[in-house]
């Protein structure tokens, strides 16, 4: 099976390989390479995915209660912002894994939480800083919006695995897509069209042979906006494995991009990556460290 893989991401990168000073690996080799190491670490990566049941199950019960009620209604709020909570920080968690992974270091469990922990603020404003942008991108010209998506995509990243703050990780995410913003573009959104159209062919079989034991018609789903509770419950719990496959594309997507840039954007960026790699204390960081 893995050698299977491998030959398909050689043809993959063959087939786009240029006169480009800088190639780019296709979508297709990028999901093949995240494939391969999800399935090496298939259940440790699941087993942090797996804390988003917590309100995935909770939407499920209040699915039983008429929506009319106020209680229900806040409910519905505390497992909306559960699930975005436990999100944001497994994304950081899932960061900092796959680098790890792909750099073969070490690092603990216990390590991996206490260190995802301490970059939820940081992380936390950069994200805010990118939605804003994105929002009077919108709201000045639809075009700007789209473009501030794709130079910010990857300012989060930059602030967990490179130690950039505020202003500079936005900068820095910016610079990956210089020179080269629509080959970006293609890979920013090839990778998750790939793995979704893959996720929901499997819910539409689940649902048709589910159905066809229960007397359900699957093709109900797609004729109301509210399907039965058990067709969300699937598509919830199925989603747990398809998360740690998308957030390991777009870290191994990141690293390339950093490895590919323009020379004259890693000269802007070396210095400044060098000082980040030091504490205050003059030590050397570990990827599982945060930058101070």
């Amino acid at each position: 099976m893995f050698s299977s893989i491998k030959a398909l991401q050689n043809k993959a990168v063959r087939k786009t390989a240029n006169k480009n000073n800088h190639p780019l690996h296709p979508p297709l080799s990028l999901v093949l390479s995240s494939l391969q190491l999800y399935r090496s670490n298939f259940w440790l990566m699941v087993g942090y995915s797996a804390w988003l049941l917590f309100p995935f199950c909770g939407y499920f019960l209040l699915s039983f209660f008429p929506e009319q009620n106020s209680i229900i209604f806040i409910f519905d709020t505390l497992f909306s912002i559960t699930e975005f909570l436990i999100t944001f920080w497994v994304g950081i968690i899932f960061i900092l894994m796959v680098n790890a992974l792909t750099e073969k270091q070490p690092f603990d469990a216990i390590g991996l939480k206490n260190v995802s922990l301490s970059f939820l603020r940081p992380t936390a404003r950069v994200f805010l800083l990118h939605i804003l942008l994105v929002f009077l991108g919108f709201i000045l010209l639809v075009i700007p919006g789209f473009i501030a998506i794709v130079w910010f995509a990857f300012a989060q990243t930059s602030v967990i695995l490179d130690g950039k703050r505020g202003k500079d990780a936005l900068s820095f995410s910016r610079g990956l897509s210089k020179g080269r913003f629509f080959r970006v573009l293609y890979r920013l959104i090839g990778g998750p069209i790939l793995i979704g159209f893959v996720y929901f062919l499997f819910v539409a079989v689940l649902i048709s042979i589910v159905g066809g034991f229960s007397g359900f018609d699957p093709t109900q789903t797609t004729q109301t906006l509210q399907p039965p509770a058990w067709v969300d419950l699937l598509e919830s719990t199925l989603g747990i494995f398809v998360i740690p496959l998308l957030a390991t594309y777009m870290t191994i997507l990141y690293k390339h991009l950093k490895e590919t840039r323009d020379p004259s954007a890693k000269q802007e960026t070396v210095a400044q990556d060098d000082k980040d790699k030091i504490t205050e204390d003059g030590h050397e960081t570990t990827p599982l460290q945060p930058h101070s």
